[in-house]
């Protein structure tokens, strides 16, 4: 029975340290903006900006983590050349816990 309960706990252990290095690491690749989560569940993730709009937030749903994120269309832009810039993330584990929170 020992050792049924050690082999049980070494699989809890190893699958919780692979989670939280897989968070670890896509908090990192989608630090600043770049990018969209590996696994998307729901949310209004996109690469393509709005047009007809100055500013828009974006909320992107992954694996347990979500990333809140507000852009701004920059001075520079035409109405051919679209430029948003990044005002705001914050990247949440579980929506309880703010890992990471950004303001220009």
């Amino acid at each position: 029975m020992k050792k049924v309960l050690k082999i049980l706990l070494l699989i809890i252990v190893s699958v919780s340290f692979l989670y939280a290095v897989f968070i670890f690491e896509e908090s990192i690749r989608l630090q600043n903006g770049k990018g969209s989560p590996l696994i998307k569940l729901g949310g209004t993730c996109t690469d393509d900006k709005i047009e007809h709009i100055s500013n828009y937030k974006e909320d992107c749903i992954g694996l347990g983590y979500r990333i809140k994120r507000e852009y701004i269309l920059g001075e520079q832009s035409s109405e051919d050349n679209k430029i948003f810039y990044l005002i705001h993330e914050e990247f949440w584990l579980f929506d309880k816990f703010l890992i990471r929170g950004w303001i220009a």
